[in-house]
């Protein structure tokens, strides 16, 4: 494996972190506001488990 050394900028490093973050954190849901448009999408498939 390459163990050669690379800088991050301070804008690059805080990306990181912020992606990191949003990967990393536990989704909340929650009931839609009916008063605005939204789409509901299923991955379901025809056989159930």
């Amino acid at each position: 494996m390459n163990k050669s050394k690379f800088l991050l900028s301070d804008d690059a490093r805080t990306a990181f972190h912020e992606l990191k973050k949003i990967l990393t954190t536990d989704l909340i849901l929650g009931l839609p506001d009916d008063t605005l448009q939204f789409k509901i999408q299923s991955d379901a498939s025809v056989d159930g488990i």
